[in-house]
C-alpha cells in the first residue's frame, strides 16, 4: 500500500515555507513538466478545449509528499496519489500565472526552459482569451 500523508492532503499548516527557491527550480528541472492538452469539446465555441498544466510526479514517500506540499504552498494546485506515485498538478489559470512568475524570477537551468517558454506563450494566449 502506498504511503499517504496523514490527514488532509491540501493542508500545509505544518509545512515550513523556508525551502530555497533555487531548490524548487532545480527539482522542477529534474522532475517537473510544463505541458498542455487539447480535447474535443462539443460545448466550447470552436469545439476544442485547451488545458495547460504544471506537473510533478514522483515516488510516494513521506519526504516526497512533504516536498510536494511545499510546491502546493507556493502555487496552490492539487496533490493526488496514484499507485506508488504522488502527483502535484496546477491547472487553474490564476495559479499558472504564479508558476510562470516564479520561474521567470528563478529561471530553469536546463533545456526544460524551451518547454517552459512555449508553455508561457500558450498561457499568454489563454489569458488574452484568444484560444
Amino acid at each position: 500500500m502506498p504511503w499517504a500523508f496523514p490527514g488532509n492532503s491540501r493542508s500545509f499548516s505544518s509545512v515550513s515555507s523556508s525551502i530555497n527557491s533555487w531548490f524548487i527550480t532545480g527539482f522542477t528541472d529534474g522532475d517537473g513538466s510544463f505541458s498542455y492538452s487539447i480535447f474535443k469539446k462539443q460545448r466550447s465555441t470552436l469545439g476544442w478545449q485547451v488545458v495547460l498544466m504544471f506537473t510533478i510526479e514522483i515516488l510516494n514517500t513521506p519526504d516526497n509528499v512533504l516536498l510536494l506540499q511545499q510546491f502546493q504552498f507556493l502555487f496552490n494546485g492539487h496533490i493526488s496519489y496514484r499507485q506508488r506515485l504522488v502527483r502535484f498538478r496546477v491547472t487553474k489559470l490564476n495559479d499558472l500565472v504564479k508558476v510562470r512568475s516564479f520561474f521567470l524570477t528563478y529561471p530553469l537551468q536546463t533545456s526544460k526552459i524551451i518547454s517552459f517558454n512555449t508553455w508561457c506563450q500558450i498561457l499568454d494566449i489563454m489569458l488574452a482569451g484568444s484560444h
